[in-house]
């Protein structure tokens, strides 16, 4: 594969997943810098955006990959543009970002395109007695915003002492096992040498007009009853201790479906459990970005930053 060119900034950490990138790109041949923000302009986006201009002010670039709130540089893309017309932010127009981010929005949007999604109900007063419930947070970061009370008066505090804060959502809670899913939908003409025969077998590639989707799936158990496994050869051992690639075509189809839908261009991970009780897959959440699952997806030849920077 072409080799992308230009020097690119990385903006921001989430846990591993700057460093692994970083060490990626560096590994490859690509200029790369990680600059880490602190975690203060995660709500503030003003402090987000004098955070990014002092970056780019020690740091000259081509690109600007988001690690963590993808939602801020969203924001602040075309005015970037207008003041850096040389650099280009690798993220979708804010609409597009905002929607997928949020998980009301992006709840009812799923719901629109028919995909499977876990009962919600408006209040703890709806909820039917002995049914468990997960508690979420409208916006959150790395999980952060999302809960699993015991009870119905566990979730009832949870309201109380989260739900001020913000719009939230409460759901069914699904046993199951977790899955995720990162695909990438880029424009064809950007993937010529990668669709040619150098992309893994196991990385779903689906043809859709002027773009393509491709999609690759992990689980974060080791053994995966029902799902067709492969040796993974990991770059992180903690990755690799809870997460194993697989291929599970239906979940690529539904995160396929949601990206055309949407018209999105660019990274988004999916999460979804396939259920125990029924033996649906539910589609939980997206995230409009780089996600935990980086490094085994480089450890499974999957090169996502790569891509990004070659559309």
């Amino acid at each position: 594969m072409t080799l992308g060119s230009g020097r690119i900034l990385l903006f921001g950490t989430m846990g591993e997943i700057g460093p692994v990138a970083l060490h990626y790109l560096n590994s490859v041949g690509v200029e790369a810098r990680l600059v880490p923000f602190p975690q203060t302009v995660f709500r503030d986006e003003s402090g987000y955006r004098r955070e990014l201009l002092k970056a780019l002010a020690q740091y000259p670039c081509t690109h600007i990959l988001p690690i963590g709130n993808p939602v801020a540089l969203s924001r602040f893309k075309a005015e970037l543009m207008r003041l850096y017309p040389d650099v280009t932010p690798l993220v979708e127009d804010p609409q597009k970002v905002e929607l997928l981010d949020s998980k009301l929005q992006s709840y009812e949007f799923f719901r629109s395109l028919g995909v499977p999604v876990p009962q919600s109900f408006p209040s703890a007063d709806d909820v039917p007695d002995g049914v468990r419930t997960v508690f979420k947070r409208d916006v959150s970061f790395g999980g952060q915003g999302v809960r699993l009370p015991s009870d119905i008066c566990g979730l009832r505090n949870l309201i109380r002492t989260q739900g001020a804060s913000g719009p939230y959502m409460i759901q069914r809670f699904i046993p199951g096992t977790e899955y995720s899913v990162d695909a990438l939908r880029l424009p064809a003409s950007s993937l010529p040498d990668f669709r040619s025969g150098a992309a893994p077998s196991f990385v779903k590639d689906f043809c859709s007009g002027s773009h393509v989707i491709l999609a690759s799936s992990y689980s974060r158990r080791e053994t995966l009853p029902g799902a067709a496994e492969r040796e993974s050869h990991p770059g992180n051992p903690v990755d690799a201790a809870r997460r194993t690639l697989c291929s599970m075509p239906q979940l690529e189809d539904i995160a396929a479906k949601v990206l055309d839908a949407l018209d999105y261009t660019g990274v988004c991970g999916f999460d979804f459990i396939i259920s125990s009780e029924d033996g649906l897959p539910y589609l939980l959440e997206a995230n409009p970005r780089l996600t935990g699952g980086l490094a085994t997806q480089l450890s499974g030849a999957f090169p996502i930053p790569l891509l990004l920077i070659n559309s």
